[in-house]
């Protein structure tokens, strides 16, 4: 008798589960369908906020302590002034740009050998370097800062092509 009952509520449980996953089913859809919607629009948000800012020069910086003192006191003071700054506190970018596309920004970093680093808008695309070696040389080394200085600028020199 235990078992007619068993199998019965395993035929029972099943045919609900079926119901169930009919029943949601178009939902599902709809959502994975407005889902890749929305990634297309950000999408095309992105290439579009690129376009905007094409030219545009950044230094990022984050709020590691000794390296953000230093940075405030000897680096950011002899940027040119068309050189943005991007300060990433956490994992928040602090910068005069929309936080959602500077997240996306920095996320497409591809030389990711620590901050700071060096970003260039150019036909869309983004150039960037880590100029993290030189700027540990320099601060821990007592390297020289104009040496430094020269690498950052040389970085954003338009390039021949």
């Amino acid at each position: 008798m235990n078992t007619i009952f068993d199998n019965f509520l395993q035929v029972s449980i099943a045919i609900n589960t079926i119901k169930l996953f009919l029943w949601l089913s178009p939902l599902v859809i709809v959502l994975f369908v407005l889902g890749y919607l929305r990634t297309i629009k950000s999408e095309k948000e992105y290439v579009k906020f690129l376009r905007e800012i094409d030219g545009t020069k950044f230094f990022c910086y984050n709020n590691r302590k000794k390296n953000k003192d230093f940075i405030e006191k000897n680096i950011l003071q002899t940027l040119p002034s068309d050189i943005k700054v991007i300060y990433l506190e956490g994992k928040t970018p602090k910068s005069d740009y929309d936080q959602k596309f500077i997240s996306v920004l920095l996320y497409s970093i591809k030389d990711r050998k620590g901050f700071p680093y060096l970003l260039k808008i150019s036909n869309g695309q983004l150039e960037d370097k880590s100029i993290s070696g030189d700027f540990y040389k320099t601060m821990n080394q007592n390297k020289d800062i104009g040496q430094l200085h020269k690498n950052i600028i040389s970085f954003f020199q338009p390039t021949c092509k």
